[in-house]
């Protein structure tokens, strides 16, 4: 019996196995019911197929904006003239409203912001932050007056971040804009293609960041479904809270707050601390077994009463036994008390002799 525990606690040291790993929230919470279901149209097609298909989407963004995006990031106004020359439009702005001149202006590059202003585009667009080609032109007194003169407006100030060199993929960009269009057929194909959920663009910012300050509810629980990370914080120190906060959303703050910020903080417990708890109390559970095995092992009817606790045995059986102890208890009191009297008489005997023979 010692160090066994008894069959119905497996399904307890289960559980409490749960509690101290990563499905921790999934079994107390019940969060993420919701089972991902990708469309039998997607998985019906071929992967070359779905390329095609992807490649006609957001055509626009990938093929005009992007192009110019990077060539003002890599500072290439060769590479600008040409794109201009091609047709390319540059006030588009990306999924952050954040357009090619304020890039540019942030840069300190005159000649980009330049060519870019005398294309027409709007030098006083407010990016998500509010931010505008002016306010980022600050630190670079020939490009702020040059702006001002062409009637640019000042917005907020600028945020002073550091960007990281990253190069994503067509797809990944898809990604941020399916989250800016709460395109969930498109997070679909390209979850079924193969994507990184939590990928960062050149500002640490994560599709979930995007969706949940623009406010797309169904592509945020898309994207937690999927297993974005709530925690992820971009340059400017905002997570997707943060943003959601920001943009006024209270059905995307609500769910990122009952759901994924209670998930994710569970991870901030003390390692093993449910089973170092519950070892404890396994352990004084224990011992009590030792303490009825110990019993067990000093008691005269060892055997029987092992054979009782063990079998399968019924109500009218137990009786029969109890009944039949019960006799034998009674029957051995009987004997010791008729013992017991026989000696007191024959002492009552004797002492009547010792008086007599004293008396004579």
């Amino acid at each position: 019996m010692k160090n066994r525990n008894p069959g119905y606690l497996g399904p307890l040291l289960k559980f409490v196995g749960k509690l101290d790993s990563g499905q921790f929230c999934d079994v107390v919470f019940n969060l993420n019911e919701g089972e991902i279901v990708t469309s039998s149209a997607i998985k019906s097609m071929s992967t070359a197929r779905l390329q095609l298909i992807l490649q006609s989407s957001y055509q626009t963004e990938v093929n005009n904006d992007i192009p110019v995006i990077l060539a003002v990031q890599a500072d290439d106004n060769s590479k600008l003239q040409y794109l201009k020359e091609q047709g390319h439009v540059f006030g588009n702005p990306d999924y952050d409203g954040r357009t090619p001149i304020h890039v540019a202006a942030r840069r300190g590059n005159f000649v980009a912001v330049q060519l870019m202003a005398e294309t027409g585009v709007n030098i006083s667009h407010a990016d998500r932050w509010g931010v505008t080609p002016l306010s980022e032109a600050k630190p670079f007194p020939n490009i702020y007056n040059y702006l001002l003169g062409k009637g640019a407006k000042l917005g907020h100030a600028r945020y002073e971040f550091s960007s990281q060199r990253v190069t994503l993929t067509d797809n990944e960009y898809r990604l941020f804009f399916a989250s800016y269009y709460n395109d969930v057929n498109m997070m679909d194909a390209l979850e079924y293609l193969g994507w990184n959920v939590n990928v960062q663009d050149r500002t640490k910012r994560t599709p979930l960041h995007i969706a949940a300050a623009q406010g797309s509810y169904d592509a945020v629980v898309r994207l937690l479904a999927a297993g974005a990370n709530i925690k992820y914080v971009d340059a400017r120190g905002n997570d997707a809270l943060d943003d959601a906060i920001k943009a006024g959303d209270h059905k995307v703050m609500s769910y990122l707050i009952e759901n994924a910020l209670v998930r994710n903080q569970c991870t901030s417990f003390e390692d093993n601390i449910f089973s170092k708890g519950f070892s404890s109390a396994l352990g004084i559970f224990n011992r009590k077994f030792e303490d009825v095995e110990i019993t067990l092992q000093n008691s005269k009817n060892k055997t029987q009463l092992l054979t009782l606790i063990g079998a399968n045995i019924t109500a009218e059986q137990a009786q029969t036994y109890v009944t039949r102890q019960r006799m034998l208890s009674t029957s051995t009191n009987t004997s010791t008390a008729t013992a017991n009297q026989t000696t007191n008489t024959s002492n009552t005997t004797s002492e009547m002799v010792s008086q007599t023979r004293l008396s004579a």
